[in-house]
């Protein structure tokens, strides 16, 4: 049985020879679970950062949801932008101290794709040391047009 952090304490039913970090992490007496489903964001100009998700990152427009909200698919997984209800606000930073990633294959040529497309980076694509949780890691951190942090990741096969 695997014992990776991640697992809090639990005993995981993977075998020890199999990987955690799969598709599927089971932990003894919890739900399966196979990945995350999507992720939702809320922001507080649905047209702008439809624009910004779909012509400037060039996600892949997947629709709109009953309640107004816009769906991109990216992969297995979507990314969900809400509205805010009404009478709330965005505070400057709120989400700023989220982030959600997106895998490439080459983060060097994404950053330098959105960089010619003016997207602010906070700073160059950068490795992680080859040690620890997440060893040969290469990434970058720009944000969207509400500010929240996205995190482009190119992880070693």
């Amino acid at each position: 049985m695997c014992t990776l952090p991640e697992t809090h304490g639990c005993v995981c039913d993977t075998p020890p020879e199999a990987s955690c970090r799969g598709s599927l992490l089971r932990l003894r007496g919890y739900m399966k679970l196979f990945r995350i489903d999507h992720t939702g964001l809320y922001v507080s100009d649905l047209d702008r950062s439809t624009a910004f998700f779909r012509d400037t990152i060039g996600l892949r427009y997947g629709g709109t949801g009953d309640d107004g909200q816009v769906f991109f698919h990216i992969g297995e997984t979507m990314l969900a932008l809400f509205t805010l209800p009404e009478g709330v606000t965005l505070e400057k930073h709120t989400l700023s101290l989220q982030h959600f990633a997106f895998a490439v294959d080459d983060v060097d040529a994404a950053y330098a794709e959105l960089k010619a497309k003016g997207v602010p980076f906070d700073f160059p694509p950068t490795n992680l040391p080859d040690t620890g949780y997440l060893p040969h890691q290469r990434y970058t951190y720009f944000r969207d047009p509400d500010g929240a942090f996205i995190e482009l990741v190119q992880r070693d096969q």
